[in-house]
């Protein structure tokens, strides 16, 4: 009697942890389900439009990138990120605003390609010559999603040509540089080589890259940097560079 009493008992405690067990999972897949923090509701309320001011926010403001002395990682400043996400995508002004007032900002090859969409559909013209982009290279594959944004608008004003403006930090990493990114638009993004001007703008603290659209008839552009190391110091180790263009 006393055996059956106590396989009661085990079968009845082993049911009870089935159970919570059970219980527990529904619980974290309503904790998991809820996570988003969106629902239904909320994501068919449309959102409100933010209004933009100008700010006195500081500029970008690059930090030490790790493990790499004299470099800098190229990141928005507090100010600037919460400027970009107010932004209307679809206001000409709001984005203008943006350029004037972070004219050197994290977004401003992103600000651009959308100005010139927007004028497309408008119907307005490219006329000057556009500063469309400028940062300190620390990694190429970062660099890469600039390129990117500027072959699109190269494919978006099929009449511009474009300009690489690079400036290295020791002898022969602007030359070899700028052949890497130039073989990336070519090869990688179906830019036309002879749409591509590389200018060597001579040597400074840090790798450094403006790109610039320039329509026909449009003044050159006159880059916004300039060197400011003399004489370029010969490189501690193989200057970052690529291969060349292959169409």
């Amino acid at each position: 009697m006393l055996v059956i009493v106590a396989a009661s008992v085990v079968v009845l405690a082993a049911v009870a942890l089935i159970w919570a067990g059970l219980k527990g999972g529904r619980t974290q897949a309503t904790v998991n389900q809820n996570s988003t923090g969106i629902n239904a509701n909320q994501a068919s309320q449309p959102a409100a439009t933010p209004s933009i001011t100008a700010t006195t926010q500081p500029d970008v403001e690059p930090q030490p990138a790790a493990g790499e002395k004299g470099s800098v990682e190229f990141r928005p400043s507090p100010g600037e990120e919460s400027f970009w996400l107010k932004i209307d995508d679809s206001d000409i002004e709001q984005l203008e605003l943006y350029l004037k007032t972070f004219p050197n900002g994290f977004y401003k090859g992103l600000a651009n390609l959308k100005l010139i969409k927007l004028r497309k559909l408008n119907n307005i013209p490219m006329s000057d010559t556009i500063d469309f982009d400028s940062y300190p290279v620390s990694k190429f594959d970062d660099e890469k999603a600039r390129l990117d944004t500027f072959a699109v608008a190269l494919h978006q004003e099929p009449g511009a040509q474009a300009y690489y403006v690079v400036f290295g930090s020791c002898e022969d990493e602007a030359d070899q540089h700028s052949a890497r990114a130039v073989s990336y638009l070519v090869n990688d993004r179906g830019i036309d080589r002879g749409r591509i001007a590389v200018v060597n703008g001579g040597c400074r603290e840090q790798l450094t890259v403006e790109l610039w659209l320039r329509p026909t008839g449009a003044m050159e552009p006159i880059p916004s940097n300039s060197a400011t190391v003399s004489p370029c110091p010969k490189c501690r180790r193989a200057p970052r560079g690529g291969a060349e263009t292959t169409r």
